[in-house]
């Protein structure tokens, strides 16, 4: 036998351990969003991994825009944004699905993190059903140019919301009137 052959068997034995104990956030994502991702003309431009909290990101693009999905400390996030340069996970405008969903169709906010600490695979699937039923919309508002029109209404939106939720204003003092 030789080394080689011996140490490739024992790195898929490593591998094979580390992949039952802690799948990575892009191969939870490909398993469930994957299809309906790449169907839509979606690629993953990044997927990071973080060292602290299993903290990971990964990034999609196609050609009307762009969709970030984080776990942090055990819970996932989806924001979309409109296509950007330079490109990157933290680069340009994002923001939260919920928030999205609830300014362009007048629903109200529903908050995807009401769940069980740490099944990934279970809130992939419930932002699924939202991205199947809001993603043509959220893309063509990026790209129809309903973006540019209503960016700032759609942030105040966002930042209104955000201080009804936590109960906090994030809002400078000394710029209210």
């Amino acid at each position: 036998y030789g080394m080689t052959e011996f140490s490739g068997f024992y790195n898929n034995g490593l591998d094979h351990a580390w992949s039952l104990k802690m799948q990575s956030l892009e191969n939870q994502v490909d398993e469930t969003l994957g299809q309906f991702l790449y169907k839509e003309g979606f690629r993953v431009t990044s997927s990071l991994e973080f060292n602290s909290f299993d903290n990971a990101v990964v990034t999609f693009r196609n050609e009307s825009c762009r969709i970030r999905i984080i776990l942090d400390r055990g819970f996932i996030s989806l924001a979309l944004g409109p296509l950007w340069d330079p490109d990157g996970w933290n680069k340009g405008p994002w923001y939260a699905i919920e928030y999205l969903v609830a300014f362009l169709t007048g629903e109200e906010v529903s908050d995807y993190q009401k769940h069980e600490f740490g099944k990934i695979v279970q809130q992939l699937r419930e932002l699924e059903h939202s991205l199947r039923d809001h993603l043509n919309v959220i893309c063509k508002f990026f790209t129809s140019g309903g973006f540019e029109y209503t960016r700032e209404e759609l942030e105040a939106f966002i930042l209104e919301g955000q201080d009804s939720d936590l109960g906090i204003t994030q809002v400078d003092s000394s710029s209210t009137s």
